[in-house]
């Protein structure tokens, strides 16, 4: 099973012996922005409020807790990355299916909405957190207020593409957007933002022909779609 689960077994034990952050000891609720990135299409880009607590994978297995303490990886239970996930697909009425491990206490992620896992091509469900790969299951991995949470189709080893750019824009006016690679920080090149192709230092100029509010996404053959921007374009004066 090409996963993060290939490792769990040792990762799990390296994030025992690993220093707890300051406020672990805390689960109050936090918010941070979760993207679930399917197969062909973004199913969820948003905000959510979540803390650590009982996931149900749908195995038939029940509900299992969700929290950080799962594996030992962490000595106080907190908000987790899969559990911000779970609330974001029940805010946007996704379902899933997951199978639980109780030998390492966390779930593998066999469908989100209409995608399951390719298992004949070795596409799987992957986990990112400020866009780099999760090296720990999503019950362990604890997430903070403010972070970026990605579950996305096929993302493990694949660059997950981080656009930027200003908010506003002018209509008619040429405005400058960037692309990276948010697991590296390099730019990226021949990624395409409305129609355009970033350069070698990832940048793309783009216009708008009038006003209105505009959500840009980037995208390239074997990356995960970065997240969305949105721009509002006021009328040339």
């Amino acid at each position: 099973m090409r996963t993060r689960f290939l490792g769990l077994a040792v990762l799990a034990i390296a994030g025992a012996l690993a220093a707890a952050p300051a406020n672990a000891a805390d689960n109050s609720p936090i918010t941070v922005h979760v993207r679930v990135e399917g197969k062909t299409k973004t199913l969820f880009d948003g905000r959510v409020k979540t803390h650590g607590h009982k996931l149900d994978g749908n195995d038939g297995s029940g509900p299992h807790k969700c929290n950080g303490t799962n594996a030992g990886a962490h000595p106080t239970a907190g908000p987790t990355l899969l559990a911000a996930f779970d609330d974001a697909r029940r805010k946007a009425g996704i379902t899933w299916n997951a199978t639980w491990f109780k030998s390492f206490e966390d779930f593998n992620i066999n469908r989100i909405g209409p995608d399951s896992s390719d298992t004949k091509n070795n596409r799987y469900w992957g986990q990112a957190l400020n866009y780099k790969d999760t090296q720990a299951g999503g019950c362990q991995e604890r997430i903070h207020k403010g972070d970026d949470v990605l579950v996305a189709f096929d993302s493990f080893g694949h660059p997950k593409l981080k656009l930027s750019g200003p908010h506003t824009a002018t209509a008619g006016r040429k405005v400058t957007f960037t692309v990276i690679d948010g697991q590296t920080g390099k730019p990226f090149q021949g990624a395409i933002v409305r129609g355009h192709k970033t350069g070698k230092e990832g940048h793309v100029k783009l216009s708008f022909a009038s006003p209105g509010t505009y959500r840009l996404k980037g995208h390239a053959p074997g990356t995960v779609r970065s997240n969305r921007l949105k721009v509002k374009v006021g009328a040339a004066h």
